[in-house]
């Protein structure tokens, strides 16, 4: 998880293992059996290009029905929901060769649902035959997919296939993240959204309900993107599809790719038809 220093969440000790070798350290021990790591571990960490970063190891999320059966799990399952509310993007690390269980699902919309951006590493991809690049575009390509199907409110999600095994993939995994928080910190001018609300607006490609008219937007926070936008519409609310489809839109002109985006919708009855001006 990425925070100042950013703050990055891996969930998975056989993937932080490599990353900890790369440092010349021994941090975890890992192994087969599910479930090797119970506390979370903290370090720093330098990338390439000079950026550091705090890397926060945890135990991973277990199934609710092993929750309990000892207060161990208990206590490992509070520590990993807390490192989530601290980080800024979460790397969540799952097995390339059954990609996106229900319990991964479970975890993504835990992450979104707290404002904070994912990054996707599929693991172990070199015990799938095959030619490397083959099999990471096969496996990217097809999570990705599951992902805009399950987990829609983030937008362009980023899936890297690594290998911890043999160290592949991990300069592309940490380059994802640094885009991805940078994504995640993002601030638009408000001259260039309302330029882009206009353009969509009248856009011949876009087809709107009969008589909705976009009247004014504004970023108002970021770490989620939050936009606050202003719409006059006759007799009714701007239906959830209708903010789905400009949450899209949102990220294909600015590129908040996977990172989740708010969008506050107020309808304008008060100035309706006074030319939707706003400070």
């Amino acid at each position: 998880m990425i925070r100042r220093p950013p703050r990055s969440t891996l969930s998975s000790s056989s993937a932080a293992s490599d990353v900890y070798k790369r440092q010349g350290e021994q941090r975890v021990l890992v192994g087969e059996q599910a479930g090797l790591t119970r506390e979370r571990i903290s370090t720093r960490w330098q990338l390439e290009g000079g950026q550091h970063v705090q890397l926060l190891d945890t135990a991973g999320l277990q199934a609710h029905k092993t929750i309990g059966k000892d207060r161990l799990s208990l206590l490992s399952r509070w520590d990993t929901e807390r490192a989530i509310k601290m980080s800024d993007v979460v790397i969540l690390v799952i097995d390339a060769n059954m990609p996106l269980t229900r319990r991964d699902l479970a975890i993504g919309h835990q992450v979104v649902d707290a404002g904070k951006a994912l990054v996707v590493a599929a693991n172990k991809l070199d015990a799938l035959p095959g030619d490397w690049s083959d099999r990471a575009s096969e496996v990217e390509t097809h999570i990705r997919g599951r992902l805009r199907k399950e987990l829609a409110q983030l937008h362009s999600p980023r899936v890297v296939a690594i290998s911890a095994k043999e160290g592949q993939g991990l300069g592309e995994l940490l380059e994802g993240v640094t885009l991805t928080h940078e994504a995640w910190n993002k601030r638009v001018s408000t001259s260039h959204l309302n330029d882009w609300l206009q353009s969509i607006q009248h856009s011949a490609s876009q087809r709107w309900p009969a008589g909705l008219n976009l009247k004014y937007i504004s970023q108002t926070s970021i770490k989620p993107p939050t936009f606050t936008m202003f719409y006059n519409m006759p007799r009714t609310r701007l239906p959830t599809s209708q903010k789905r489809r400009l949450l899209a839109a949102l990220n294909d002109e600015f590129r908040f790719d996977s990172t989740p985006i708010r969008l506050i919708a107020r309808k304008n009855e008060s100035r309706a038809g006074h030319g939707g001006k706003h400070k």
